[in-house]
This record gives C-alpha cells, sequence and structure tokens, in this order.
C-alpha cells in the first residue's frame, strides 16, 4: 500500500510538470480531424502531419494573445499571418529533416533516452523514471512513444546538421573592430547657454505689417482642426448628488473599518545599523557618544550604504522589543544597542512624525461625498437598461434627455477640445469615431457615468480670422524674434570658441564635459547635445543647438579611441563578437533552409489547413 500511495502522490506531481510542458500540445489529438486527413502536405514527399500543423498554429496564436493580452480568433490570426507563419515553420523543418536523412546524420538510442531522461517530466519523487507516465503523457497529446521518440531523433539530427553548416562562422574581426570604434570611441566637449537675459535690450514691438506677414507666413498654426458638431446626453454621478440620502450609521461603520486612515500613532524617521554581537554595538556606540565616528562612517565601516539602513517611518508595533529603546529620545539622536531579529543594533532616528487623529466629525464631510458617489453610481447603474429601451425603441438623444435625468449638450469636438464631456477619454474616442447616420447608443464614461452622443455635421479646417487669434500671433512672433537673436549671438560665440576665446569670456554659464562615450547623457542638456557631438568631424569644431527658449553652443575638446586594455572596452569587444557571430549564424543557417526548400518539392493540402482552421473559435 505504500508503494501505491507514493505513486499517486507522485503522479500528482508529475502532471502538474506535464501540464506547464505540454501547454502548447494540449488540445489537439490524433483523432481531431478525422481518419481521412493526416496531412497538410509534404516536402519531398516527407508528411506534415495535421497535428504538428494544429499545435504550432495554437502556440504561434497563444504567444500572440500573452503579447497582446487579447483573445485572438481565426479570423484575426490570419489576418495577422499567424497560420502562414506555422507552416512555413513546418516546411522549413521538413526539408532540414530531408537534408539530415540525405546526409545520414542521425543520432543513436542513447542520445534520445538522455535527452528525454533530461527533461525531468517523467519521473517520480524520487527523480527515477516512470514508463507508465511516460506513456499516459504522451497519450494526453496524441502521440505514440514511437512517434515521440521519433521526433526527438529528428530534433537532435538537426540540431548536429546546424552545427555543422554554422559551426565555423565567426564575426570578422574588421566587423568588430568597426563597432568596437563606433561604440567605444569617446568625446570630451565644453558648452555655453545662451538664454534670453543675454540679450541686450528688448525686441522693439512688433508692428501690424509685422504681424500680419508673420501669420500669412504660419498659416497652419492657425487653423482650426476638423471640428464635429455633435449633441449628446449625459449622466455622472455628481448630477445625482441631490438625490441621494446617505444613512449615517453607514458612514460610522465605514470609519470604524477604516479608522487606520484616520487615527495615525506617532512615527519616526528610522535608520538600523545591526551588529554581529552586543560588544560590537556597544563599542559603536561609545565611539558615537565620544565624537570619534559619525553614523555615516559606521554605516561606510560595516560594509554597507546609507540606503541599506533605512527604516523609512515606522510605529511602535513596527519595532517591537526595540520601539522602547527608540521611542524614548525626544528628538533626533541615536539610541541603543536594543535587540532586533538580525542582532543587536544602533538605530538614528531623524525625525519624529506627530500623531495624528481625525474625529469622525471631520471626516464625515469626505466620507459622506464618497458614499454618495458610489450610491449615485449605483443608481445610474439601474438606469441603463431603461435609457438602453429608450433609443432602441427610436428615442432621439433629444428624447433621452427629456424623459430621464440624462442631461441635453452640444459640442464641436476637435483634437484641441478637452473642457467639460470632452475631458473623458471615453467620450472623445466615441466622438472621433461616430459617423453621421450611426443609431445613438448609450455608452460608459471613464468615471462611471452614461452618455449617447449623435454627430450632426463635419466642419472642415479653416484658417482662424487674423483679429481672433492676433494675441497668438505677437506672442509667437515675439519667441520667434527672441530665438533669431539669440541664434545670433551663438552664431558669433561658436566662431569665437573655435579660433581663441574661452569659456569664461561671454559672461554666459558654461560647462565642460569628462569623455564619454555615444550611449552618455548629461543631464543639463538636450537629449540632442551627445548625438551632435559625435557628428563634428575635427576637435576644435562647434554647434548651435536650439532648444525651447535657449540657445548651447557646443565645442568638440577631444577625441580618444578604445583602450583595448580597459576592462570595460575589453568586455565591449567580447559582446560585439558574440553578437555578431550569432547573427551571422542565424543567417547562414537561415539561407541554407531557404536553399533547401527552394530546391525541395513542397505541397500543401489546403483542405486539410481549412479542416484544421474549423476547429478554431
Amino acid at each position: 500500500m505504500a508503494k501505491t500511495a507514493a505513486g499517486k502522490g507522485a503522479n500528482i506531481f508529475v502532471w502538474i510538470l506535464l501540464g506547464l510542458l505540454f501547454v502548447g500540445l494540449a488540445g489537439f489529438g490524433t483523432g481531431q480531424f478525422g481518419g481521412s486527413v493526416n496531412s497538410v502536405g509534404e516536402v519531398d514527399g516527407r508528411n506534415i502531419d495535421v497535428n504538428d500543423y494544429a499545435r504550432a498554429l495554437q502556440q504561434d496564436i497563444r504567444v500572440r494573445q500573452q503579447r497582446t493580452g487579447q483573445p485572438v480568433t481565426m479570423a484575426q490570426a490570419q489576418a495577422f499571418g499567424i497560420p502562414q507563419n506555422a507552416m512555413g515553420q513546418l516546411v522549413a523543418t521538413a526539408a532540414l529533416d530531408n537534408e539530415a536523412a540525405r546526409l545520414g546524420v542521425s543520432v543513436g538510442d542513447d542520445m534520445v533516452r538522455d535527452r528525454i531522461l533530461a527533461q525531468g517530466s517523467f519521473t517520480q519523487l524520487d527523480g527515477t523514471f516512470d514508463p507508465e507516465v511516460y506513456e499516459r503523457s504522451l497519450r494526453q497529446i496524441g502521440m505514440t512513444v514511437p512517434q515521440y521518440e521519433k521526433r526527438i531523433r529528428e530534433e537532435a539530427a538537426r540540431s548536429l546538421l546546424q552545427a555543422a553548416v554554422a559551426g565555423g562562422v565567426s564575426a570578422p574581426v574588421t566587423a568588430v573592430d568597426t563597432a568596437l570604434d563606433y561604440l567605444g570611441e569617446e568625446r570630451g566637449f565644453s558648452w555655453l547657454r545662451i538664454g534670453p537675459e543675454a540679450l541686450d535690450a528688448p525686441l522693439p514691438e512688433p508692428t501690424d505689417a509685422d504681424l500680419r506677414s508673420f501669420y500669412s507666413e504660419n498659416e497652419a498654426l492657425y487653423t482650426a482642426p476638423e471640428a464635429r458638431q455633435i449633441t449628446y446626453a449625459w449622466l455622472t454621478p455628481e448630477m445625482l448628488l441631490d438625490s441621494v440620502d446617505v444613512d449615517e450609521d453607514i458612514l460610522r461603520a465605514e470609519y470604524t473599518a477604516r479608522v487606520a486612515e484616520f487615527v495615525i500613532p506617532e512615527r519616526r524617521l528610522v535608520e538600523r545599523l545591526v551588529f554581529p554581537d552586543e560588544a560590537a554595538a556597544m563599542a559603536a556606540k561609545e565611539r558615537l557618544d565620544a565624537g570619534e565616528i559619525s553614523f555615516d562612517a559606521l554605516v561606510v565601516e560595516r560594509g554597507l550604504r546609507l540606503e541599506d539602513t533605512d527604516m523609512g517611518d515606522v510605529t511602535e508595533d513596527d519595532l517591537g522589543n526595540a520601539a522602547e529603546t527608540v521611542f524614548s529620545l525626544d528628538g533626533p539622536g541615536v539610541a541603543g544597542p536594543a535587540p532586533t531579529s538580525l542582532g543587536p543594533a544602533l538605530f538614528r532616528i531623524n525625525g519624529i512624525l506627530a500623531p495624528q487623529e481625525t474625529s469622525f466629525e471631520e471626516a464625515e464631510p469626505a466620507l459622506r461625498a464618497a458614499r454618495a458617489i458610489e450610491e449615485a453610481r449605483a443608481v445610474i447603474g439601474e438606469r441603463v437598461d431603461n435609457a438602453d429601451d429608450l433609443l432602441a425603441g427610436g428615442a432621439t438623444v433629444e428624447d433621452l434627455a427629456a424623459d430621464t435625468d440624462f442631461v441635453l449638450g452640444t459640442i464641436n469636438f476637435s483634437s484641441e477640445t478637452v473642457e467639460g464631456i470632452a475631458a473623458d477619454g471615453a467620450f472623445r474616442r466615441a466622438a472621433a469615431m461616430v459617423a453621421e447616420g450611426d443609431f445613438p447608443e448609450v455608452l460608459t464614461l471613464t468615471g462611471g457615468g452614461l452618455f449617447a452622443l449623435r454627430l450632426d455635421a463635419i466642419v472642415e479646417p479653416a484658417l482662424r480670422p487674423f483679429d481672433e487669434v492676433e494675441e497668438d500671433v505677437r506672442s509667437d512672433w515675439t519667441a520667434t524674434a527672441i530665438m533669431a537673436a539669440l541664434v545670433e549671438l551663438a552664431e558669433a560665440a561658436a566662431t569665437q570658441l573655435g579660433e581663441t576665446a574661452t569659456l569664461d569670456s561671454f559672461g554666459y554659464d558654461f560647462a565642460r564635459v569628462e569623455p564619454l562615450t555615444r550611449q552618455g547623457t548629461v543631464t543639463s542638456l538636450p537629449p540632442v547635445a551627445v548625438p551632435s557631438i559625435f557628428e563634428l568631424a575635427e576637435v576644435g569644431q562647434t554647434e548651435v543647438l536650439e532648444a525651447t527658449d535657449e540657445v548651447y553652443v557646443l565645442r568638440l575638446d577631444s577625441i580618444a579611441a578604445p583602450d583595448e586594455d580597459d576592462a570595460e572596452v575589453a568586455g565591449l569587444r567580447t559582446a560585439i563578437e558574440t553578437e555578431l557571430g550569432q547573427s551571422m549564424v542565424q543567417d547562414v543557417y537561415g539561407l541554407f533552409g531557404q536553399a533547401l526548400q527552394s530546391q525541395a518539392a513542397i505541397q500543401i493540402d489546403q483542405a486539410a489547413i481549412n479542416a484544421v482552421h474549423a476547429q478554431f473559435p
């Protein structure tokens, strides 16, 4: 009986493993498509098994679903090209199997056995192989033992063929050197920042002619986008608040359930430094008290960083046996040693957060408002069906507003409209998609309300009159004029920097940047600064960059090739060699497979493929 019980327990464990191992294979057995359908095609006489195609297709669909988080129907899978991809993989595999067979590439029974045992999915809890579990598991996925072992043998032979085809491929030295020079080169540079404060005097006010000319030259800036004239009716929880009655007993129960939010005990900002024993902790405390060392230095001495000791804000309940010691101090300081689960520790108190208590009377307005919103949402939920029925019965948006609590409104909706109902994402999406003639339907607002809408007309893009946008034109003209003046100063500075001037001779903000690679960043500069420096050809060359309301002058100061003796550069070379080598191996093996397929006689049975597709939703 003991053996039987152990076997049952082992089988449960094995079935869990098999559920994971064959997740991509489950669902298609040998009898799925009828006895007359067993192949979806052939490559030089080698059949492509119908169940292999079904499994490959199912696995590719599952990968797509996991990537997008959305179910994929067969129609969608066909639009995405998933069946073609699955069939392409099986055709390529069959062509490689044929070539391995032609060349006599095969593996022995010992290698097949080793590969099966290495999977570890057909064993008892004690690690021994279980033939019954092995056979039963294969039956679950519609395979026999000979079929499965044949597949293992073919996979091993393909691996040997792949190794033979691409085994001698390695990244060319010239390509590696070129990539290393590109990625590992370092450049140092200097920069000046020139802002509006650098201008000696305010710009003259633009004339009416200046503004109208600017308006004419930049009509795209002042053209109203396409607008959609929409009539809508909406109902939000806020609209129903006056009609919602909230029971005070419910609010008091809510307060009690959430009392931890309203009654907050004293908290302290604490750092904890643990020692191996009490003697070491006491010795450290004595050094602190004598002023021989700081707490920060003690942390470093213990081989830690300050962030390793930070406990954040804690209450007495958070500190266990150390609570009394830590909370005995009246202000910031170091307390301890005190016992902890990790050993004796010193505690640095960096701040004290006073207790906070909000009474029911103080919390009641917020609780009432939140509860009222919840109840209003529940009321709205009860009215969805009635609104749906009205619209389904031929009611217009105006009728919906007249016969219910919905509120009627109109809006000229465009990409620029963000006020009122247009602030809601669900309304914006519906307003952008609705077409003339669409029947209105009840939709849900992001905030929990309801709405229905109708498209009345589409207004084409149109240039706004000058008088309507004059202030915008004036602001844009001024910003453009300021930038032109700053660029003029920057170009003059760039010329001087490239000759004899020093960074500090201009009176502008400046800095020098230590050599960095193309992957480096300088947070105080626009993102394009570093790429711009690497586009300069010679030391001493300059570049002017325009930002939102300021201009930068960059000067290239140094160019250094990668130092092959540097450990990071050596690591970069190894990574490049590996990446390029793997890419070339994949390319060579892919071309080899394409060549085999181009020479093979490939026949596809579309009727059998359609039979497989019919099994999918």
